[in-house]
């Protein structure tokens, strides 16, 4: 009696555990209009790069961890009508904890950036970006 108490706790004990998707190239999905590392030219003449990545769950801009609230500070400067030229965004979300907290990023990003329809933002492997500096692909 002991033992299939103890096997039922143990059986309900799993099952409450939500499993985590881990952050990599396919996770969390692009979003429509960002770009990739690839061939098809980045938008016409130069354009500084501000790369956003992850450390857990917490983001980091330019290598250096930020707070959301950082976060969203240095976005909506970023994002800035008036400058010009505006920035390329490139999230690499590899180094994240999980799929959702990458996710909310990367959606963070999109809604203060408006990457779909700026065209400013790209998803992928920073190294690879840098490899093909003047280079995207459309996902």
């Amino acid at each position: 009696m002991r033992t299939r108490g103890l096997l039922l706790l143990l059986a309900l004990g799993l099952s409450g555990c939500d499993e985590v998707t881990p952050a990599g190239p396919d996770c969390p999905a692009a979003l429509p209009g960002w770009l990739a590392p690839g061939a098809a030219p980045f938008h016409q003449g130069y354009r500084p790069r501000l790369w956003v990545g992850m450390a857990g769950d917490q983001p980091t801009w330019n290598g250096k961890q930020v707070d959301s609230v950082g976060l969203d500070k240095r976005l909506k400067l970023a994002s800035d009508p008036d400058l010009s030229p505006r920035p390329f965004i490139l999230f690499d979300p590899a180094g994240a904890s999980d799929c959702d907290a990458a996710a909310q990023v990367r959606d963070e990003i999109d809604r203060q950036a408006a990457c779909g329809k700026s065209g400013l933002c790209g998803q992928g492997d920073a190294a690879a970006f840098a490899r093909a500096p003047n280079g995207a692909t459309i996902p």
